[in-house]
Parts: structure tokens; C-alpha cells; sequence
């Protein structure tokens, strides 16, 4: 857990401009343009990144002539909606979109916007639409799935006529989505050697992999960032034999894509037709205009807006500003993908029988670590101080995680150690810690590994963070689903990428118990967070539903959102350069 101690308040602006704030704990380097296949979208540079090194003066040439740009544009764009709307209108996914916000808020899935809802086959052989009939009316889908999954075990393909529409992993139930999710495999679906996956504008190469230590048969992505690794099924996901199949009749449209390129924060859609969609886009808040969106596939992009005046001046700003946000969060990200990859493990010694002395192992870590051993013993247990990469595995509490992120993206880590040629698993350490723009331990902070002290600590400095108590009646505790999905959809400003959430409630004898957590990705239309990372067990990605599900009273207890220029800079540099290797 992370405390920082208090810092005399003429020493903040320095603070700011040193780019040295709150220190905790830290975790692994992030990997320098890492690509991203595996089952974690990219995040391709917007399209506003022109300005992003500079920042957004409302003098600003660059921006004055985007909004120049914006308005001469308005008359045509008018025009181009008006012929879409005279379109016959796309059905779309009416019931999946009544419950939108507790689909992404729940279940794994890219934010998608479905053309039309997905069908299965009509010529689907008796037993399977039987099979389909009852799974889609189960009053307790969990245990339908199970009982499919038992009794079609050795027939692939007819799993795959029930559970695959158009070869989409797709429904509009929350509650059977919530199941397919957790209890089916690719494995169970398909034999092939080598499969095909769609995930929004991802396409991902599966190869099949035979089983090995203590993991089954199974697909692993074959390249890219999760390279490796084993291959999920999430909502939304199409998965084909071969490639060609995934580019027949697409009917998801890939709407956290489009967003990064344009630099909208929320979509309204107001009607769908096969040459584009009419919708209205936020650029912060109260700031609509109407647009015109052109789909190819799976792939949409902003054709035009309609905006003049102040109105093009005020979209103008926010793309430039929010440019130099989202590429700071890319090498944020960057960071969270290292530290899932690494499988970084959290801070709890072996067979203990509580949480009381969770953290005790990092300290024991990083003393080994600078002596340049391999491993080290703790409660006569072995552990490892690098995996077999030679990266830096430190423990993480939770509030490690978080810091450790903004460590990494900005370039401050511990040196990995170089692997030996020839020597599987065999490593020369090189201990250091290479320090980038971001020093966390530069400041006096006592106990800072306590999240309630790190939110403590932002309260104070007010001109770095921004820190949002949730009342008595906001926090809902999580066993209330629906009133708890409502409020973050009704308050989705609250809660966007970038904020670091307090989770807090009480675990065996009462004792309180918080957890931290990055928000990663939000749903562009319901603004509810759809992806969230942190450590629990192990460094990894999960929705909200994943994360709580395990303590159901606890509730979101506070929001603290990095404001300002200072994590920005710290990642970026102020002339947007890379940070220095080792981070």
C-alpha cells in the first residue's frame, strides 16, 4: 500500500516543474513501442497529435486553423448527413443497447457498435437449436453453459452453432454474456491448428499450443505484444479458420478506435444506415456537434463536423489537448501491458493467514536485488527477483501497480538483467535503478505503500490531483449491480481513463480493506469504465464486475485523477521525446 508524507506547500511548484511527486512501490519497465496484438487493442496515435508536444494555447496558430478548417467544412457536412438520413436506417442492436452500460461495465468486451444484432445459422440442425432455445431463456445461464459445455464436449461444431452468431461470441443478456465470458474456451470450439480473430480492428493469428505444466491444450496469440501468451474469447470477438471469414458481412464497428483517431470523448448515435452513421460527438463537457461517420468494416471515421465559430474553436482546443493526454496515456498503457505480460506477482507471503502482513516481501526483493543475486529467500521460500527474460519482477501491493506505472512510462525502473546466449533461463544481473523524468522516492514519504494515506497525500497537493469523495449515498456497494452500474453511467464524467480508483470495504473480522485501481478504457457511448488494471494476485486486466465480484459489499470510495501538466511532461518530456531506456 502507498503513503506519502506531507510536502511544504512552497515546495509544490518546484515539485510540479522537477516533475517529482508521490512515491510508492514499482514495477517492471515498459517495453518501447510494443505492438499490440494479443488481447489488448492498440492504441494508434490520434489524429490531433500534431499539437501534442506544444499543448493547446487558445492563441495557438495550429489550433485557430483547425477550427478554421472545422467551419468551411460545416455546409458540405450538413449536406452529407442530411443524404444519410434519407438512407433506409440499420436496425441495430436495440436490446443490447438498453443495457449498454452494465454489458461494458460487467463483461469483458471491446466497446463495439453492433450494424445489427448477430443471428445464427437458419439452417441450424434441430438438437442445436434446441441447445440454442434453452440457453437463451435460462433463468440461470451459468449453469446452461456448464451443462452445454458437458454435453457437447467432444463436438466442436456444434458448440460453435450455438455459441457463435455469424461467427460472433455475441448476446444481448447480461447475465448469459457474464457466463459465456467466464466458461468458454477457444479449445472448446474449434480443433484447427491455426484460427483467426477479429477483436474491433484487430485482426489476431491463433496457433494452437499442446499442453504444458499445468496449463491444457489450448490457442496462443502468435505475435505482437500478448505473443505467446494464451488466447481469450471476449464479447464481441468473430473467430474464423481462416482470415477471409472474419471480413464477411462485419457487423461490429469499432468505436475506441475512431474515438483515439478523432478526439471525441462521447458518441450519440441518431441513425444507422449502410453508407455511414448520423451521430452527435462530446469534445468535452456540453460541447456536441452534429457529425457524419463513415464505416468501412469493422474500421469508422469521423467524415465531418458541423461547427462554426466558437463552437469550432472550442473542438479545435480540446483535440489538441486531449493529444497531448492520450499520448502520454499510450506509454502509460505501455507500462500496464509490461507488467500483465511480466505476470507481476502481488505482495503476500506464501501461507500466510491474512493480509496483515502483506508487503513484507518487496523490501526482502529489492535488497536482494541491489546485492545482484537471482533469487532470495523469504520464510523459507525461494523467490524469483527476475523472470526469464530477465526483467525485474518486485511485488506489488496495489497502490505499487499504480505507481509503478507512472515509474515505468516515465522511464524510471529497475535495469533487467542480461540473459546469457545459449542458456535457456540463465541470467547475468546488472542491478541498478536507472531513474527517469519521474523520481518518486526523491520525496520524504513515510508508509507509502498505504492507499488511504496516498489519498491523504493528493488531497493536500490539489494542484497535482484531483480527489472525488464519494458520499455515504454514492457508494454503492457492489452487491447492488444495478444501482451500482447506474450511478457510474449517470456520473460516467467522474470516472474516466487515467483515474485511479479507491475501492473499500471489509474482509474477514471487519477489518477494513482497500484496493487500487487504473481506469484503462471507458465505453464511448455509456462513459462507463470498461477496462481497469491492477494488482490483485497478479498484475492483469479486468472490468470492474471481475474485480469486485470477489468482495461484493465493497464500493468505490475515491476517485483521484492526475491533473495538470506534471504526468503528462513526466512521460512525455516537454518536447514529447521518448524517456530514457531502462524505463
Amino acid at each position: 500500500m502507498c503513503s506519502c508524507t506531507a510536502i511544504r506547500r512552497h515546495l509544490l511548484p518546484a515539485l510540479a516543474l522537477a516533475l517529482v511527486a508521490c512515491q510508492a512501490a514499482q514495477d517492471g519497465p515498459a517495453q518501447a513501442g510494443a505492438s499490440a496484438t494479443g488481447s489488448v487493442a492498440p492504441v494508434p496515435t490520434p489524429r490531433a497529435a500534431v499539437s501534442a508536444a506544444a499543448g493547446a494555447d487558445p492563441g495557438d496558430p495550429a489550433v485557430l486553423a483547425a477550427a478554421q478548417q472545422l467551419a468551411a467544412g460545416s455546409k458540405s457536412c450538413r449536406a452529407r448527413r442530411a443524404a444519410l438520413v434519407a438512407q433506409p436506417a440499420l436496425p441495430g442492436a436495440p436490446a443490447f443497447e438498453s443495457s449498454r452500460h452494465q454489458m461494458h461495465g460487467r463483461v469483458r468486451g471491446k466497446p463495439q457498435l453492433w450494424l445489427r444484432a448477430p443471428g445464427r445459422a437458419a439452417d441450424l440442425p434441430p438438437a442445436q437449436r434446441a441447445d440454442a432455445e434453452r440457453l437463451d431463456s435460462a433463468p440461470r445461464p451459468l449453469r446452461a453453459v456448464k451443462d452445454l459445455l458437458f454435453r457437447r464436449r467432444r463436438q466442436p461444431e456444434a458448440l460453435r452453432g450455438v455459441l457463435l452468431r455469424e461467427g460472433y461470441f455475441w448476446t444481448d443478456r447480461v447475465d448469459l454474456a457474464l457466463a459465456m465470458v467466464q466458461m468458454v474456451g477457444i479449445p472448446a470450439l474449434f480443433r484447427e491448428p491455426v484460427l483467426w480473430l477479429r477483436r474491433g480492428t484487430e485482426v489476431l493469428e491463433l496457433r494452437r499450443q499442446p499442453a504444458e505444466h499445468d496449463q491444457p491444450e489450448g490457442y496462443a496469440y502468435a505475435g505482437g505484444t500478448w505473443a505467446g501468451q494464451r488466447a481469450e474469447l471476449f464479447l464481441g470477438d468473430r473467430v474464423a479458420v481462416d482470415r477471409a471469414g472474419l471480413e464477411r458481412d462485419v457487423l461490429g464497428v469499432d468505436l475506441l478506435e475512431v474515438q483515439l483517431h478523432d478526439g471525441f470523448d462521447r458518441l450519440q448515435v441518431e441513425r444507422l444506415t449502410a453508407g455511414g452513421i448520423v451521430a452527435r460527438l462530446r469534445y468535452g463537457p456540453d460541447v456536441w456537434a452534429d457529425a457524419a461517420i463513415d464505416v468501412q468494416g469493422a474500421q469508422a471515421r469521423v467524415t465531418c463536423l458541423v461547427a462554426e465559430g466558437e463552437l469550432a474553436e472550442r473542438i479545435a482546443r480540446w483535440r489538441a489537448e486531449r493529444a497531448r493526454w492520450e499520448a502520454a496515456f499510450a506509454r502509460l498503457r505501455e507500462a500496464i501491458w509490461a507488467q500483465v505480460r511480466e505476470g507481476v506477482r502481488f505482495d503476500a507471503p506464501a501461507n500466510a493467514a491474512d493480509d496483515r502482513n502483506n508487503g513484507d516481501l518487496r523490501p526482502a526483493w529489492e535488497r536482494a536485488y541491489l546485492k545482484g543475486w537471482r533469487s532470495f529467500q523469504f520464510r523459507g521460500r525461494s523467490h524469483r527477483l527476475y523472470d526469464e527474460l530477465g526483467n525485474a519482477l518486485p511485488p506489488q501491493v496495489c497502490v505499487d501497480f499504480v505507481l509503478d506505472t507512472w515509474h515505468r512510462a516515465s522511464g524510471t525502473w529497475y535495469r533487467p538483467a542480461q540473459v546469457l546466449s545459449g542458456e535457456k533461463g540463465r541470467i547475468e544481473p546488472h542491478p541498478a535503478r536507472i531513474v527517469g523524468r519521474l523520481d518518486l522516492d526523491a520525496l520524504d514519504i513515510e508508509n507509502r505503500r498505504s492507499a488511504r494515506a496516498f489519498v491523504e497525500f493528493a488531497r493536500r497537493h490539489a494542484d497535482m490531483f484531483d480527489v472525488r469523495d464519494l458520499s455515504d449515498e454514492e457508494r454503492i456497494p457492489f452487491k447492488s449491480r444495478r444501482r451500482f452500474f447506474d450511478f457510474l453511467a449517470a456520473h460516467a464524467d467522474d470516472f474516466r481513463p487515467g483515474d485511479v480508483l479507491i475501492i473499500h470495504g471489509h474482509k474477514g473480522a471487519g477489518r477494513p480493506h482497500y484496493h487500487s485501481l487504473i481506469v484503462v478504457e471507458a465505453d464511448p457511448v455509456s462513459g462507463v469504465p470498461s477496462l481497469v488494471a491492477g494488482n490483485a494476485a497478479r498484475a492483469r486486466e479486468q472490468t470492474i464486475e471481475a474485480v469486485m465480484q470477489i468482495s461484493p459489499g465493497r464500493s468505490i470510495r475515491h476517485r483521484i485523477r492526475p491533473r495538470g501538466p506534471w504526468l503528462p511532461d513526466a512521460v512525455l518530456g516537454r518536447g514529447g521525446e521518448r524517456p530514457p531506456e531502462g524505463g
